[in-house]
C-alpha cells in the first residue's frame, strides 16, 4: 500500500491506474478498516492500486478532497474522482462498489 503526501498526491491520483485512497487516522474504526482494505488489496491489487494517506499528517490533503470523517475512501481514475465513501463501512459493502467501479473501467474507456 503506498502512502500518500503532499510530494506525490498529484501523480498518485493522475495515474492511468485507478486508485483506492484511503483516509486514515490513528482510531479503532480506522484499524479495523484498514484490514479490510489490505483483505481487498490481497484480491484486487492487480486492478487497481491501494493507498492512503495519515489524517493527523497531512490534514490538508483531506481539506482538499473534502473529507470530514474518517475512515473514508475515494477511488481516482486519471485524476477524476469514480467514487467516495465517508465513515466507516462493512467489507461487503466496500467490495461491491469496487467491483462496480472495476466492471465499469473495464466497459468504457475515459
Amino acid at each position: 500500500m503506498i502512502e500518500i503526501n503532499p510530494n506525490n498526491y498529484e501523480k498518485e491520483i493522475n495515474s492511468d491506474k485507478p486508485l483506492f485512497l484511503c483516509f486514515l487516522s490513528n482510531n479503532i474504526f480506522c484499524k479495523e478498516f484498514l484490514t479490510i482494505i489490505e483483505d481487498l488489496e490481497k484480491k484486487y491489487g492487480d486492478k487497481i492500486r491501494f493507498a492512503y494517506i495519515d489524517a493527523k499528517k497531512h490534514l490538508e490533503l483531506l481539506i482538499k478532497n473534502s473529507i470530514f470523517v474518517t475512515p473514508s475512501f475515494v477511488i481516482y481514475y486519471k485524476g477524476y474522482v469514480l467514487y467516495g465513501m465517508q465513515g466507516f463501512r462493512e467489507k461487503n459493502s466496500i467490495e461491491k462498489k469496487l467491483v462496480r467501479i472495476l466492471n465499469l473501467l473495464k466497459r468504457r474507456s475515459f
